[in-house]
């Protein structure tokens, strides 16, 4: 087998423990993206709870998840009706996007999803750096493209 340098993953991913290899994608047809600005409260706290993260916040009021939601930039995929999955961020709309939250609903992961989310914030806020600490979706989106910046992951603008 030939060796690729270009397959090892560098020193810093590995000090770091991040995967290196490209995750398998499996596309579903009839996605649709887009920013909810109003989006229903019930539906993201029933994503949150379907995707797990709701034990983040499991001595929080539902009120207090609810401001949190309204107080944040949505963008979600749909199939049909259905929220399949849904990016929370905020922006100063200058400088820096910052992704709060990527939820995406277990049976619809490595659908590339996620990452489409991404970029569709990166398309709606093209002059910023569109970043997210390092947490469980750290680790799955630097294969794709993003850039590791002191501990953050960084779609840089296109400026």
């Amino acid at each position: 087998m030939e060796h690729n340098a270009s397959m090892q993953p560098d020193w810093e991913s590995q000090e770091l423990g991040l995967n290196t290899r490209r995750p398998h994608i499996q596309p579903i047809p009839g996605i649709r993206y887009q920013p909810e600005p109003h989006i229903n409260s019930y539906d993201y706290l029933q994503l949150l709870y379907l995707t797990g993260v709701i034990e983040k916040y499991r001595n929080s009021e539902v009120e207090v998840i609810t401001a949190m939601i309204k107080n944040s930039l949505i963008i979600t995929a749909r199939q049909d009706a259905l929220l399949v999955a849904a990016a929370r961020y905020v922006t100063d709309y200058i400088n820096t996007t910052f992704v709060a939250e990527l939820l995406v609903r277990e049976d619809f992961r490595r659908a590339g999803i996620g990452m489409e989310l991404i970029k569709e914030i990166h398309k709606l806020h093209p002059n910023t750096n569109v970043c997210f600490s390092p947490t469980d979706m750290f680790n799955e989106y630097i294969p794709l493209g993003l850039e590791v910046v002191k501990f953050n992951a960084v779609l840089p603008s296109t400026v």
